[in-house]
């Protein structure tokens, strides 16, 4: 079993129970105990986890309330250059009077600022982009239910079933934790649960992360590559990593970050080779501006 693998299934197993033991885990994983003790060790570090003698302790027990990933106010001045160019480009991406979802973030948050004045239909779980919205926006904006998360300004719903299985869009705006071969990536079950139902209910799924984000991983697979049509990342990604990307189907935007060129734009292929793919300034794929959207199926 893959390390990303074995960590999911030590987070889902606890979901199922408060604390679950080092033996436990090495039976229904096949792994070692010496590797399983090291995976909580790393999780623990990563606040994904309590590591308890003889195995791991789930956070949220002392602290309903709070997710085991960092806050709002520990990741907002984290690459906010980057992330403010990545939200400028897709917030571009948005056509007037369409309905688009946005979940929640530091870098979708960004997207208000360009929102603001324009008649889209917003569906968010986000109250840092629906309050900016609902005072000073044009467009429709639809909260989803759920409990409220102040640490990271976030409205949660626990179950499989809730409001948003009424609505559709065409366009949903998520971010991740950390992207890799695997799929993007978060650290809380609620997290990827909440983005795997907002997806289901999109037409176009579009990833915004900072090129940080892909030497950083998660502990949950939220989706496979393949479930993403667009990513959007800034210039400092590199080119082994738009390869990975566009190989698994997806079109890259990358834009500077000083904001004074044009986005780069690499369309989706089977198996482009690096050198082969398109560089020139502005060779925009539709536009830019949810033109002809590289669209894809996928389950849900």
């Amino acid at each position: 079993m893959h390390q990303i693998e074995r960590r999911q299934a030590i987070l889902r197993a606890l979901t199922e129970t408060r604390v679950v033991t080092v033996a436990a885990l090495t039976r229904s994983t096949g792994a070692s105990e010496a590797t399983i003790r090291r995976d909580i060790s790393d999780m623990s570090d990563a606040r994904l986890l309590r590591k308890v003698h003889g195995g791991a302790e789930r956070l949220d027990d002392a602290t309903p309330d709070r997710l085991s990933t960092r806050g709002w106010a520990a990741t907002s001045a984290i690459a906010a250059a980057q992330k403010r160019a990545i939200a400028r480009e897709a917030a571009a991406l948005c056509n007037d009077h369409e309905t688009v979802m946005i979940g929640g973030g530091t870098t979708t948050r960004g997207m208000v600022e360009y929102l603001i004045g324009r008649p889209v239909n917003v569906l968010t779980n986000s109250l840092a982009v629906a309050l900016p919205l609902i005072a000073e926006g044009d467009g429709r904006v639809i909260l989803a239910g759920g409990e409220v998360y102040r640490e990271h300004n976030l409205v949660l719903s626990p179950f499989e079933h809730d409001s948003l299985d009424n609505f559709l869009a065409q366009k949903v705006f998520i971010g991740a934790m950390g992207v890799g071969a695997f799929g993007a990536m978060d650290g809380d079950p609620l997290l990827v649960r909440a983005s795997q139902k907002m997806m289901r209910r999109a037409a176009e799924v579009v990833l915004l992360v900072d090129s940080s984000k892909f030497r950083l991983h998660g502990g949950m697979i939220m989706c496979p590559l393949n479930r993403v049509n667009r990513v959007v990342t800034d210039d400092g990604v590199d080119e082994r990593t738009v390869a990975m990307l566009t190989q698994a189907g997806v079109a890259v935007t990358v834009v500077e970050t000083a904001g004074t060129r044009p986005p780069v734009q690499w369309r989706a292929a089977d198996t482009p080779a690096v050198d082969d793919r398109e560089r020139a300034e502005g060779a925009r794929i539709g536009g830019g501006r949810g033109g002809d959207a590289v669209a894809f199926a996928f389950d849900g």
